[in-house]
């Protein structure tokens, strides 16, 4: 259940910057069934390669990354907090990580994952 309180807490934090409503550590650690574990998860953040190999300049990249997480640009993506930009040894093009905070409960959508960023 601590486990669960600290994703709960996270998912807050996360959900108060994106402006929605959040499950705070009380309620995850209160609500013990499986369904809501799953609903605290979701609302982690988490870096997830999303261009791999793909640009040819880190400048290209940056602009990119600046679109996704602008909530002005019409190149926005809802749930996109931050982006990393690097180089892998031996690539020749640029790749993207960026870091998602999907505050949607239970919402199915398996483009938003919680997967470790590649260093």
């Amino acid at each position: 259940m601590e486990k669960l309180s600290k994703l709960a807490v996270s998912g807050a934090v996360c959900a108060a910057f994106l402006g929605f409503g959040a499950v705070t550590a009380a309620q995850a650690t209160a609500a013990g069934s499986p369904a809501a574990a799953r609903a605290t998860v979701r609302q982690v953040p988490g870096w997830e390669v999303y261009y791999e190999d793909w640009f040819y300049s880190a400048a290209s990249c940056e602009a990119r990354g600046n679109a996704i997480v602008n909530p002005g640009s019409s190149q926005h993506i809802p749930g996109a907090l931050d982006y990393d930009c690097w180089l892998g040894s031996g690539d020749a093009r640029w790749s993207m990580s960026i870091l998602w905070c999907d505050c949607r409960a239970d919402g199915g959508d398996a483009r938003w994952s919680t997967g470790a960023r590649r260093s």
